[in-house]
């Protein structure tokens, strides 16, 4: 890519920063991007830890300037590299607790301003790897805590902190699932087949039985699904987790484009999330009833509707 694409991309992750909107930062990221930040040793790999660190970042500025809590002072790129430094200026409120142990007290406010510097690998106009550069002690002293307790407000939502080169813990598997919906209701293709294992079951009232997809075939089949219905929204009732086995209750909405017909359903779902972050299985269960007749078509209208023959993309 050239030199301004990266440029523009480098200021497009800023601004989604500065904007608290964590589904933009991940669209400037390839699949299978690393962000490290050296002085603490936190290292966020992949999609799913990438979001859930910034997802936490964001949570906790609870005040910023009118231009964002990112102010680059200095940006330039090459082909294959970026490099940002920006005076980062923010306000965090507590509490803010890290397992048993108070960071910041309820009723608390510290203003954090320190500066910092990124270098980054670009690939085919993303970022595929971030190296972050901070005083970690200037930030500490600001936050009133020791510099242990920074490192692990850094690695709380992504891995580890590593000083050498342990392996990083994965993320919650609900916080995996929260993300592979979002990444769904935002139609980011590229988040959505992050957190996907590469072949993953499937199972729902549309196809009998239980297929095998590859991960790719998993993404045709959202995106046609994207297609035929552009306003499809999942909206998250109730979840939890128990050894891996994350539950969903959602409301589900959304427009046929064909014909403009509507619907709106309970859904129940229940994906498995491997040890990698993954998403192994989805199984969905629903009234097909209420589908179809809310649509006014027949299961035979469906692979027309969707582009594509049933079972065209099952994976052997």
């Amino acid at each position: 890519m050239s030199e301004q694409e990266n440029l523009a991309m480098i200021r497009a992750w800023v601004e989604a920063t500065n904007r608290n909107d964590v589904d933009a930062e991940l669209a400037c990221w390839q699949p299978d991007g690393e962000f490290t930040v050296v002085p603490t040793g936190a290292v966020y790999g992949g999609m799913a830890q990438i979001g859930l660190a910034g997802g936490r970042s964001a949570s906790m500025v609870t005040g910023q300037p009118a231009g964002g809590r990112k102010q680059i002072t200095h940006l330039e790129a090459g082909e294959q590299w970026a490099c940002v430094s920006y005076d980062t200026h923010a306000t965090i409120r507590g509490p803010v607790v890290l397992g048993d142990v108070t960071v910041i007290p309820e009723g608390s406010e510290r203003t954090v301003v320190t500066k910092a510097h990124v270098v980054f690998e670009m690939r085919q106009g993303k970022i595929s790897r971030g190296i972050e550069y901070l005083d970690p002690s200037a930030m500490a002293h600001q936050l009133g805590i020791v510099h242990s307790l920074l490192e692990r407000l850094y690695s709380s939502p992504g891995s580890e902190a590593r000083p050498s080169s342990p392996s990083p813990t994965t993320a919650k598997p609900v916080d995996v699932v929260a993300m592979f919906f979002r990444a769904w209701n935002t139609k980011n293709l590229d988040g959505l087949e992050a957190v996907l294992a590469p072949r993953v079951s499937g199972r729902n009232p549309l196809h009998p039985g239980e297929v095998t997809l590859t991960r790719e075939a998993v993404r045709r089949a959202i995106e046609a699904n994207m297609a035929a219905f552009p306003d499809l929204h999942m909206k998250i009732q109730n979840i939890f987790c128990d050894d891996g086995v994350v539950a969903v209750e959602e409301i589900e909405t959304g427009t046929l484009a064909a014909t403009k017909a509507t619907y709106r359903m309970a859904v129940c779902c229940f994906l498995r999330v491997n040890a990698a972050d993954q998403i192994t299985d989805i199984h969905n269960y629903w009234d097909t009833d209420t589908y179809f007749q809310q649509l006014n078509i027949t299961r035979d209208d469906l692979p027309e509707i969707l582009g594509q023959t049933a079972g065209a993309d099952y994976a052997s």
